[in-house]
């Protein structure tokens, strides 16, 4: 298979999967609002909440794919992920309902404090591990090789 018919293949199951998605979002938004008044529905906020969080999901995932291997990312993914929904559960509880502004500004302020607690992480697993592989004997041709020492006297 050539570069151009998979990225043309590719281009075309994204958007089958955004036509899928829009088609889901409908049902769902016509079936809310014929039951809303069920009292096992949730609330508006909630449901609000839900979409805000889908897209803090998908941001982070297509931003940080090459880091889902890593258990710090998912220890610190998941003590953000509990962060927001307490944020939100508090903010619910002095908020009639949220509206369009205030969830612009909201997912800003989100994904700007969650890319840059993991870009925080990221930076600190990348110098450890290149500490870590600077001071690992290197094998070069059977031989080993330590390390230079390094006089840090000035």
């Amino acid at each position: 298979m050539n570069r151009r018919f998979g990225y043309f293949f590719r281009r075309a199951l994204q958007g089958c999967a955004l036509i899928v998605a829009g088609i889901v979002s409908a049902i769902v938004v016509g079936w809310y609002a014929e039951h809303e008044k069920n009292p096992w529905v949730p609330s508006g906020r909630w449901v609000g909440w839900a979409f805000i969080t889908s897209i803090l999901v998908y941001a982070i995932f297509t931003e940080y794919r090459g880091h889902w291997r890593s258990m710090k990312f998912w220890f610190v993914l998941t003590a953000l992920f509990a962060l927001h929904t307490l944020g939100y559960a508090i903010l619910f509880r002095f908020v009639a309902e949220l509206r369009a502004v205030w969830v612009g500004a909201l997912i800003s302020l989100e994904l700007y404090v969650v890319f840059g607690v993991l870009n925080q992480i990221n930076q600190q697993s990348e110098e450890a591990s290149d500490a870590t592989r600077r001071s690992e004997p290197t094998s070069e041709g059977g031989i080993e090789h330590e390390p230079p020492d390094v006089d840090l006297k000035e």
